[in-house]
């Protein structure tokens, strides 16, 4: 028998998208569950999965279901600037991205499950707080001069946090840096 998983819906249409996502994959199946604020969920899985299409839903949702999760929580977000705001540090939050093609979602789910960083380790990238705000601006378009008058510090330290961010993306512009973050499972420190 398959190991289940246990995969969170925020909203109506979170069913239809796990059923086409595990389509896919043939070592788990899916158990849906309903999820609303101030409610608990049903059950004990290795893993839950939960998609966030929508901003409100990572700020009021995710953090409460970190919580609530004594296992690992995987993060399936639609938009890359999802997946650099600051959360609160929870050593099982992760996030992937389900934009990707080769998104090899039954390799996560087992590495995940089995506790095998390595599997992950190639994908991880790192951020501080401070990088994940200047990450997050620059990918959205803005300007090294508008990111320090936005968080309020010198070009410099800017420019120093964006030499960080490409090491840590291991790329050399921030066009790169934007391709490269939509494969890549984030691990928010």
């Amino acid at each position: 028998m398959r190991e289940a998983i246990g995969c969170v819906c925020l909203a109506p249409e979170d069913s239809l998208f796990f059923h086409r996502l595990f389509d896919r994959v043939t070592r788990y199946r899916h158990v849906l569950l309903s999820y609303g604020a101030g409610s608990s969920l049903e059950g004990e899985y290795a893993l839950y999965v939960v998609r966030c299409a929508k901003a409100l839903q990572l700020y009021r949702d995710i953090p409460l279901l970190a919580d609530m999760c004594q296992r690992p929580l995987l993060v399936l977000v639609d938009d890359i600037r999802f997946r650099l705001v600051s959360l609160e540090r929870n050593e099982r939050l992760w996030y992937a991205g389900c934009d990707d093609p080769e998104f090899r979602l039954e390799e996560r789910i087992t590495a995940l499950i089995q506790g095998r960083d390595a599997v992950l380790e190639r994908e991880q990238v790192y951020l501080t707080p401070r990088e994940q705000e200047v990450c997050q601006l620059l990918m959205t378009g803005f300007s090294v001069k508008e990111v320090a008058q936005h968080l309020g510090i010198t070009v410099a330290t800017v420019n120093a946090h964006k030499k960080q961010l490409f090491a840590k993306f291991k790329v050399h512009s921030t066009p790169q840096m934007v391709s490269s973050g939509k494969a890549a499972l984030y691990h928010i420190c």
